[in-house]
């Protein structure tokens, strides 16, 4: 196959590698002088054109929306494109090796440099679900590991793309070996099925061994679905906790979905649990989900806490002596401490540092307002509810549980509260309410639905946007659209075909809103050349003039001219902007159809046709081959033959 010089406005290095899927080359920016990976996509061409125009607008719609993926550890998309009618991706370009290469190199990596890239990975997939967006075929192929240490996850939201699934034969086209049970069984994907991959993934990386091996497939795909994982041979040899492993790794690898780990990073925590750290790795990771250099926690991809293992814990570990000890001084330290607070919320209370209308004793608990603080207080239960429910409620920019909620508030008569009451999707609800009196307070929300901001776009973009009949400007556009109304909207691009589609905002994926152009063809023309009076032309069944404009493609065209027994087939193939012409042959004059034996008489058909009795005078007649049939008065053939007629003056002669 020969390497493109140039893919969209991308200038081609060199090839990085093949597969099922596509090619991958180096390649410059130009215009910001940026080396990218292109990733091309190789579309089916078995399918039907229908097939393959829904495979392209979805690989559009999944890529830009996996564009939206910033996170360190996974490989950004800069841009897509067709080029010829195939589509491709620009991509971030990393140096490195992909993690299936480093685990069945020469030298495996460090189990600790493996555990980090783990982690790396689990709080990549958590960022992307947290997102909508699930992966579908994770795998150490599908990762690549910088020199630095540093894992990115390709192929977010096309890796599928391709069509990998079950078929109809129950042949698996994807990576079987990665699968989850519910993929293998009703082929269904999402972000839980994710975490059960993650799961093959770390198994593998960390001890060499698939949890689920088979030489065939359908071997494969039988244990996932049925079977529990095998233990490795070689797990005692590990540094690890074995009974934390295998608790974190049944969780992982649970069949039934639901009850599973739901959570990617907390799997990636669990996981680092078990595993008995350095003390110098232990450090980092703690750094990590602490409160670490932020450029550590960015390079790593984690952003949650994790509690010591085992191994760090039995480290540290204090006597239980000292701990009592530490206790009965803990207690002492924190009744002189609360004394300290309450005379220092005093003397806040007095310089009156406490905002007006609140009383210093509103932030501590009853027991501790009866003994330290003058009963001149109100109680006023505060019922809140929300049309729809489950919207959130914040109480002086605290939030507290979602609608519906009796809440007590304690205060001084005069308090003012701001109640705001918020719900996505809606418009949010805010209320400031004077607390002066013993009676309740009823708070009744009805939020008004906000609208849908999204942006309608086109590939190539440009196209003129109308929207209900009215201009909306040049995709891509930002529309705010109404919630429960279905929109007419139409895409109009010169040189492209118009689309037009419906959006329901209550029904619809706002990806429906980016729509790929189909370029407009010229049509071509074919043109008959023909001096024949009673010319019949057909072209594909259809009767046509002597000048057919047609859509390019191939058509059968049918000639006829009883009066000169002209009859002729053509296969003509009609090329955009192009004339195809066809032309007639002459006529000639036939001087004499008879016997060579002047006595004789019968009846002559030309091609089938009847002509007249002998002998026969100056007949006109196309130019070509005919076949001449010589008949007596009872209809018996007395003589036949094809003889081609080129010239005026031909005689057709029968024998005796």
């Amino acid at each position: 196959m020969t390497q493109p010089k140039q893919i969209g406005r991308y200038i081609v290095q060199r090839l990085l590698g093949e597969g099922a899927m596509g090619s991958v080359y180096k390649a410059v920016d130009p215009a910001i002088k940026r080396t990218v990976a292109i990733k091309t996509i190789k579309v089916d061409t078995s399918r039907s054109q229908e097939e393959q125009d829904e495979f392209l607008q979805r690989f559009f719609q999944e890529a830009q929306i996996s564009g939206n993926l910033n996170h360190p550890n996974i490989v950004s998309i800069y841009d897509i494109g067709d080029e010829d009618g195939t589509p491709y991706l620009a991509l971030e370009f990393v140096e490195g090796k992909t993690l299936n290469q480093l685990i069945k190199g020469s030298v495996r990596p460090g189990f600790e440099s493996l555990a980090k890239a783990i982690v790396q990975i689990a709080n990549a997939l958590t960022f992307a679900h947290g997102k909508g967006i699930v992966h579908r075929d994770l795998k150490p192929a599908n990762i690549m590991i910088t020199p630095e240490g540093e894992a990115k996850i390709m192929d977010f939201g096309i890796a599928k793309m391709s069509g990998s699934n079950l078929t109809q034969t129950g042949i698996f086209l994807g990576t079987p070996s990665y699968s989850s049970p519910e993929q293998v069984k009703e082929g269904r994907v999402d972000h839980r099925s994710d975490i059960f991959s993650l799961g093959i993934l770390a198994h593998e990386v960390l001890t060499g061994f698939n949890p689920f091996p088979g030489k065939s497939i359908s071997t494969i795909l039988y244990k996932i679905a049925n079977e529990d994982p095998e233990p490795p041979p070689n797990l005692k040899d590990l540094p690890l906790n074995l009974d934390c492993w295998q608790k974190v790794f049944r969780h992982v690898l649970e069949k039934n979905p639901e009850k599973r780990c739901q959570n990617a990073s907390k799997f990636g925590q669990m996981l680092l649990e078990c595993i008995q750290l350095s003390t110098s790795t232990s450090k980092e990771l703690s750094g990590f989900f602490d409160d670490g250099p932020n450029t550590v926690k960015q390079s790593i991809g984690v952003n949650k806490r994790i509690e010591r293992s085992d191994f760090e814990k039995e480290k540290t570990k204090l006597s239980q002596a000292s701990i009592r000890k530490r206790k009965s001084r803990l207690g002492l330290w924190l009744t002189l401490a609360l004394c300290s607070i309450c005379i220092t919320f005093l003397a806040l209370d007095y310089f009156k540092v406490i905002p007006q209308g609140q009383r210093v004793s509103q932030f501590f608990p009853q027991s501790i307002r009866t003994r330290f603080f003058p009963p001149d207080e109100i109680q006023k239960i505060i019922h809140i509810t929300s049309t729809p429910q489950d919207a959130k409620i914040f109480i002086n920019e605290l939030e507290t549980d979602p609608t519906p909620l009796d809440y007590t508030f304690i205060g001084t008569p005069g308090t003012e509260v701001t109640i705001a009451i918020k719900k996505d999707g809606y418009e949010a609800f805010q209320q400031s309410y004077i607390l002066d009196s013993k009676e309740d307070l009823n708070v009744n929300a009805k939020l008004m639905a906000s609208p849908i901001m999204a942006k309608i776009s086109s590939i190539p973009a440009g196209a003129t946007i109308t929207i209900d009949g009215k201009s909306a400007g040049q995709a891509p556009v930002s529309f705010s659209f109404q919630r429960d109304r279905t929109y007419e909207i139409s895409y109009k691009l010169t040189g492209h075909q118009t689309k037009r589609l419906q959006f329901d905002t209550e029904k619809d994926l706002i990806q429906k809103l980016i729509v790929k152009m189909e370029k407009v063809t010229p049509p071509g023309q074919i043109k008959i050349k023909s001096d024949f009076s009673d010319l019949n032309i057909q072209i594909n069944g259809k009767t046509q003039k002597k000048t057919a404009t047609l859509p390019s493609g191939s058509y059968r065209v049918q000639l006829s001219a009883p009066s000169v027994f002209y009859r002729e087939t053509r296969t003509i193939q009609v090329e955009s902007g192009k004339t195809s012409t066809l032309s007639t042959p002459a006529t000639v004059t036939i001087e004499l159809i008879d016997f060579a034996n002047p006595t004789l008489f019968g009846v002559v058909y030309i091609d089938g046709k009847k002509v007249d009795d002998t002998p026969i005078s100056n007949t006109k007649i196309s130019r070509g081959l005919h076949s001449f049939k010589f008949l007596d008065g009872n209809g018996n053939i007395m003589h036949q033959e094809d003889k081609e007629v080129l010239d005026d003056g031909t005689k057709i002669l029968a024998p005796d």
